[in-house]
């Protein structure tokens, strides 16, 4: 029996830093653009209330058709086989469909995006924030917690103790057609610090 020395133990190769995703990269090509607080604070109000018609407001329902102008993928949450739908995809993320199987953009989804657009042009304050950030968030932009004081997008769209004065419905697709693909990865927007979210004047995505 010849003894066999033990192998030499391999060094392993460094491993590559973590990749980051910079939100100041490519913004181009992400969904939302950045938009500076204006110097201006938001205007407070009373609102108008619910108890009566103001004669010198709009009311009424309008009834809209959406043109999706890039590839939409709403998410259920829920990934099944390819098999099942007789795809070659191995794994599929499933998105989501009515009780008729037509594919749906959510109506509270609507009403958050036209709310963060609606928030930037009439100079409101933000509706939602994280306590990780409240303290990088001018005072005056905080979320409405007076609802005898509400900005501009509080009134329409709601706010603490506060209904809004508008609702939305869910978008259904006019046909029951689907196909697989692949999207790239677009990350939720990330306001690390020293990032453009937080510059001399502090921003806001839509």
């Amino acid at each position: 029996m010849i003894p066999v020395p033990p192998p030499k133990p391999r060094k392993l190769a460094p491993l590559p830093p973590p990749l980051r995703e910079n939100p100041t990269e490519n913004n181009s090509n992400k969904p939302y653009r950045f938009v500076t607080f204006p110097q201006e604070r938001p205007r407070l109000q009373h609102p108008t209330g619910h108890d009566k018609f103001d004669k010198n407001c709009l009311h009424g329902t309008l009834f809209l058709k959406l043109q999706v102008q890039t590839s939409l993928h709403v998410s259920t949450g829920v990934v099944v086989p390819g098999s099942d739908i007789e795809s070659r995809v191995s794994l599929i993320k499933t998105m989501v469909q009515g009780v008729e199987k037509y594919l749906l953009i959510q109506g509270s989804s609507l009403k958050g995006c036209i709310r963060s657009v609606y928030e930037a042009i009439t100079n409101s304050t933000l509706a939602v924030i994280t306590s990780k950030y409240r303290d990088k968030i001018p005072p005056e932009r905080l979320p409405c917690r007076n609802k005898e004081q509400l900005c501009p997008a509080s009134q329409v769209f709601g706010a603490l103790d506060w209904q809004g004065l508008i609702e939305f419905n869910d978008a259904k697709c006019e046909s029951m057609g689907f196909s697989t693909g692949f999207m790239p990865s677009l990350y939720r927007p990330r306001p690390e610090p020293g990032s453009a979210y937080f510059d001399q004047y502090p921003s806001l995505s839509f």
